[in-house]
Protein backbone atom coordinates (compact mmCIF):
# COMPACT_ATOMS: atom_id res chain seq x y z
CA UNK A 1 0.00 0.00 0.00
CA UNK A 2 2.83 2.39 0.87
CA UNK A 3 4.35 1.83 -2.58
CA UNK A 4 1.00 2.48 -4.27
CA UNK A 5 0.49 5.68 -2.31
CA UNK A 6 4.01 6.88 -3.09
CA UNK A 7 3.62 6.06 -6.79
CA UNK A 8 0.33 7.95 -6.99
CA UNK A 9 1.82 10.90 -5.13
CA UNK A 10 4.80 11.11 -7.46
CA UNK A 11 2.54 10.79 -10.51
CA UNK A 12 0.19 13.51 -9.38
CA UNK A 13 3.04 15.79 -8.35
CA UNK A 14 4.68 15.41 -11.75
CA UNK A 15 1.39 16.03 -13.50
CA UNK A 16 0.68 19.16 -11.48
CA UNK A 17 4.19 20.55 -11.94
CA UNK A 18 3.95 19.87 -15.69
CA UNK A 19 0.63 21.67 -15.90
CA UNK A 20 2.10 24.63 -14.05
CA UNK A 21 4.79 25.11 -16.67
CA UNK A 22 4.00 27.15 -19.76
CA UNK A 23 3.39 24.77 -22.62
CA UNK A 24 1.14 23.80 -25.52
CA UNK A 25 -1.39 21.02 -24.99
CA UNK A 26 -2.33 19.06 -28.10
CA UNK A 27 -5.91 17.80 -28.25
CA UNK A 28 -6.95 16.36 -31.61
CA UNK A 29 -6.53 19.06 -34.23
CA UNK A 30 -6.35 21.84 -31.63
CA UNK A 31 -3.35 23.06 -29.66
CA UNK A 32 -4.07 25.00 -26.47
CA UNK A 33 -1.78 27.47 -24.76
CA UNK A 34 -1.42 26.52 -21.09
CA UNK A 35 0.30 29.46 -19.42
CA UNK A 36 -1.42 31.36 -16.61
CA UNK A 37 0.72 34.46 -17.13
CA UNK A 38 0.05 34.56 -20.87
CA UNK A 39 -2.68 36.79 -22.30
CA UNK A 40 -3.50 33.95 -24.73
CA UNK A 41 -3.84 31.32 -22.00
CA UNK A 42 -6.49 28.79 -23.10
CA UNK A 43 -6.48 29.94 -26.73
CA UNK A 44 -6.68 27.10 -29.27
CA UNK A 45 -4.37 27.12 -32.30
CA UNK A 46 -5.57 24.98 -35.21
CA UNK A 47 -3.38 22.41 -36.91
CA UNK A 48 -1.69 23.69 -40.05
CA UNK A 49 -3.57 21.05 -42.08
CA UNK A 50 -6.55 23.42 -42.10
CA UNK A 51 -4.66 26.04 -44.13
CA UNK A 52 -1.58 24.63 -45.86
CA UNK A 53 -1.36 25.49 -49.56
CA UNK A 54 -4.43 27.75 -49.50
CA UNK A 55 -5.25 31.40 -49.93
CA UNK A 56 -6.29 33.25 -46.80
CA UNK A 57 -9.96 33.17 -47.76
CA UNK A 58 -9.88 29.47 -48.61
CA UNK A 59 -8.09 28.63 -45.36
CA UNK A 60 -10.62 30.49 -43.25
CA UNK A 61 -13.56 28.92 -45.09
CA UNK A 62 -12.07 25.45 -44.66
CA UNK A 63 -11.38 25.91 -40.94
CA UNK A 64 -14.82 27.39 -40.27
CA UNK A 65 -16.45 24.21 -41.53
CA UNK A 66 -15.16 22.60 -38.32
CA UNK A 67 -14.73 25.60 -36.01
CA UNK A 68 -17.22 28.32 -36.88
CA UNK A 69 -15.28 31.03 -35.05
CA UNK A 70 -11.89 30.21 -36.62
CA UNK A 71 -9.93 33.36 -37.39
CA UNK A 72 -6.40 34.53 -38.14
CA UNK A 73 -4.11 34.75 -35.13
CA UNK A 74 -3.06 38.30 -34.27
CA UNK A 75 0.62 39.33 -34.21
CA UNK A 76 0.51 39.35 -30.39
CA UNK A 77 -0.90 35.82 -30.41
CA UNK A 78 2.02 34.74 -32.59
CA UNK A 79 4.38 36.02 -29.89
CA UNK A 80 2.35 34.33 -27.15
CA UNK A 81 2.55 30.98 -28.94
CA UNK A 82 6.35 31.13 -28.93
CA UNK A 83 6.43 32.29 -25.31
CA UNK A 84 4.16 29.45 -24.17
CA UNK A 85 6.30 26.92 -26.04
CA UNK A 86 9.40 28.21 -24.24
CA UNK A 87 11.27 29.27 -27.39
CA UNK A 88 14.29 31.50 -26.77
CA UNK A 89 14.55 34.65 -28.88
CA UNK A 90 18.04 35.35 -30.21
CA UNK A 91 17.64 38.82 -31.69
CA UNK A 92 15.49 41.92 -31.48
CA UNK A 93 13.06 40.35 -33.94
CA UNK A 94 9.85 38.83 -32.58
CA UNK A 95 7.42 36.59 -34.48
CA UNK A 96 5.01 39.55 -34.71
CA UNK A 97 7.62 41.46 -36.75
CA UNK A 98 6.67 39.22 -39.68
CA UNK A 99 3.75 41.64 -40.16
CA UNK A 100 5.96 44.74 -40.44
CA UNK A 101 8.42 46.03 -43.01
CA UNK A 102 12.16 45.65 -42.71
CA UNK A 103 15.01 43.25 -43.26
CA UNK A 104 14.61 39.53 -42.79
CA UNK A 105 16.38 37.74 -39.97
CA UNK A 106 16.51 35.03 -37.34
CA UNK A 107 14.05 34.98 -34.45
CA UNK A 108 15.17 31.83 -32.62
CA UNK A 109 17.62 29.00 -32.99
CA UNK A 110 16.22 25.48 -33.06
CA UNK A 111 15.34 24.57 -29.50
CA UNK A 112 12.72 22.56 -27.61
CA UNK A 113 10.21 25.40 -28.01
CA UNK A 114 10.52 25.52 -31.80
CA UNK A 115 10.28 21.73 -31.98
CA UNK A 116 7.16 21.79 -29.79
CA UNK A 117 5.39 24.28 -32.09
CA UNK A 118 6.26 22.29 -35.22
CA UNK A 119 5.30 18.97 -33.63
CA UNK A 120 1.95 20.19 -32.30
CA UNK A 121 0.70 22.45 -35.10
CA UNK A 122 2.33 20.17 -37.67
CA UNK A 123 4.78 20.88 -40.49
CA UNK A 124 3.67 22.38 -43.79
CA UNK A 125 6.55 20.85 -45.77
CA UNK A 126 9.09 18.07 -45.35
CA UNK A 127 11.96 18.65 -47.78
CA UNK A 128 14.80 16.13 -47.51
CA UNK A 129 13.15 14.62 -44.43
CA UNK A 130 13.31 17.85 -42.41
CA UNK A 131 10.18 19.40 -40.91
CA UNK A 132 9.31 22.97 -41.88
CA UNK A 133 6.37 25.04 -40.68
CA UNK A 134 5.89 28.09 -42.88
CA UNK A 135 3.09 30.53 -42.04
CA UNK A 136 2.08 33.57 -44.07
CA UNK A 137 1.92 36.92 -42.30
CA UNK A 138 1.26 39.70 -44.84
CA UNK A 139 2.32 38.42 -48.27
CA UNK A 140 2.43 41.14 -50.91
CA UNK A 141 4.51 39.50 -53.65
CA UNK A 142 7.38 41.94 -53.06
CA UNK A 143 10.68 40.91 -51.50
CA UNK A 144 11.94 44.46 -51.00
CA UNK A 145 12.84 45.34 -47.40
CA UNK A 146 10.63 48.42 -47.65
CA UNK A 147 7.58 46.21 -48.09
CA UNK A 148 6.01 44.07 -45.40
CA UNK A 149 7.72 40.84 -44.51
CA UNK A 150 5.80 37.91 -45.90
CA UNK A 151 6.07 34.78 -43.77
CA UNK A 152 7.74 33.06 -40.85
CA UNK A 153 9.55 29.77 -41.17
CA UNK A 154 10.26 27.28 -38.39
CA UNK A 155 12.71 24.54 -39.33
CA UNK A 156 13.63 21.39 -37.43
CA UNK A 157 16.81 20.03 -39.00
CA UNK A 158 18.63 17.24 -37.21
CA UNK A 159 19.96 18.24 -33.80
CA UNK A 160 19.64 22.02 -33.43
CA UNK A 161 20.26 22.62 -37.13
CA UNK A 162 17.21 24.76 -37.75
CA UNK A 163 15.42 27.64 -36.10
CA UNK A 164 12.93 30.40 -36.83
CA UNK A 165 13.44 32.99 -39.58
CA UNK A 166 11.24 35.82 -40.86
CA UNK A 167 11.41 35.92 -44.65
CA UNK A 168 10.36 37.87 -47.73
CA UNK A 169 8.97 36.21 -50.85
CA UNK A 170 7.74 37.11 -54.31
CA UNK A 171 5.31 34.20 -54.06
CA UNK A 172 1.72 34.83 -53.04
CA UNK A 173 -0.73 32.23 -51.71
CA UNK A 174 -1.51 29.61 -52.81
CA UNK A 175 1.96 29.59 -54.37
CA UNK A 176 4.63 28.11 -52.16
CA UNK A 177 7.58 30.12 -50.79
CA UNK A 178 11.13 28.77 -50.89
CA UNK A 179 10.70 26.26 -48.06
CA UNK A 180 7.70 24.52 -49.63
CA UNK A 181 4.02 24.86 -48.86
CA UNK A 182 2.92 27.48 -46.35
CA UNK A 183 -0.27 27.95 -44.38
CA UNK A 184 -1.89 30.40 -42.00
CA UNK A 185 -1.84 30.43 -38.20
CA UNK A 186 -5.50 30.12 -37.22
CA UNK A 187 -7.10 30.15 -33.79
CA UNK A 188 -10.46 29.43 -32.16
CA UNK A 189 -11.68 31.33 -29.12
CA UNK A 190 -14.66 29.08 -28.38
CA UNK A 191 -12.91 25.70 -28.41
CA UNK A 192 -12.96 24.07 -24.98
CA UNK A 193 -9.73 23.48 -23.07
CA UNK A 194 -9.29 19.69 -22.66
CA UNK A 195 -10.32 18.16 -19.33
CA UNK A 196 -7.69 16.70 -16.98
CA UNK A 197 -6.35 13.39 -18.24
CA UNK A 198 -7.84 10.11 -17.03
CA UNK A 199 -4.43 9.10 -15.69
CA UNK A 200 -4.25 12.18 -13.48
CA UNK A 201 -7.77 11.64 -12.12
CA UNK A 202 -7.03 7.97 -11.36
CA UNK A 203 -3.78 8.89 -9.61
CA UNK A 204 -5.51 11.48 -7.45
CA UNK A 205 -8.24 8.96 -6.59
CA UNK A 206 -5.69 6.35 -5.50
CA UNK A 207 -3.84 8.94 -3.45
CA UNK A 208 -7.04 10.07 -1.70
CA UNK A 209 -8.14 6.49 -1.01
CA UNK A 210 -4.75 5.52 0.37
CA UNK A 211 -4.63 8.48 2.76
CA UNK A 212 -8.19 7.80 3.95
CA UNK A 213 -7.50 4.09 4.57
CA UNK A 214 -4.31 4.85 6.45
CA UNK A 215 -6.03 7.48 8.60
CA UNK A 216 -8.94 5.12 9.41
CA UNK A 217 -6.57 2.32 10.33
CA UNK A 218 -4.71 4.67 12.66
CA UNK A 219 -7.92 5.62 14.48
CA UNK A 220 -8.97 1.97 14.93
CA UNK A 221 -5.60 0.62 16.06
CA UNK A 222 -5.45 -0.48 19.77
CA UNK A 223 -3.17 1.42 22.12
CA UNK A 224 0.34 0.09 22.56
CA UNK A 225 1.52 -1.42 25.80
CA UNK A 226 3.47 1.68 26.76
CA UNK A 227 0.55 4.01 26.03
CA UNK A 228 -1.81 1.86 28.14
CA UNK A 229 0.52 2.16 31.14
CA UNK A 230 1.01 5.88 30.65
CA UNK A 231 -0.97 7.75 33.31
CA UNK A 232 -1.96 4.58 35.29
CA UNK A 233 -1.81 4.82 39.10
CA UNK A 234 1.39 3.62 40.69
CA UNK A 235 1.16 0.18 42.38
CA UNK A 236 0.98 0.22 46.18
CA UNK A 237 4.22 -0.15 48.07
Amino acid sequence: MKRAILTALLFSTAAFSGAARATIIESGDLNFISDLGNSSDGLAFLDMTFSTGMTQAAALANAQLTYADARLATPTEWNNLFIAAGATFVSTLLPSDAFTSGAVGAVTHQDAGVELIVNTLGPTANPLGHDYLAAWSDPDGDDDSLSTRDYIELAVIGVNGGGTIIRQSTAVPPQAPNSGDAGWILVSDAANVPEPSTGLLVALGILSLGIRQRFSAHLKSPPTENSSLRGAPAPPL
